[in-house]
């Protein structure tokens, strides 16, 4: 399965201390990834987590 994902990331300061701020987004199309909500749901979580761990 060809897992498609998105990560944004963001670096900034409060004060003197450094903060950097992530996101992962998992994506999941109907019908090609799944034909049931469920499904589709799972797809993306699975791409998402992926994504965030690699």
């Amino acid at each position: 399965m060809d897992f498609k994902k998105a990560t944004f990331k963001y670096e900034l300061s409060i004060g003197d201390v450094p903060v950097t701020l992530d996101a992962s987004i998992g994506e999941a199309a109907y019908p090609t990834d799944g034909d049931s909500l469920e499904t589709l749901i799972l797809v993306a979580d699975d791409a998402m987590y992926i994504q965030k761990y690699t």
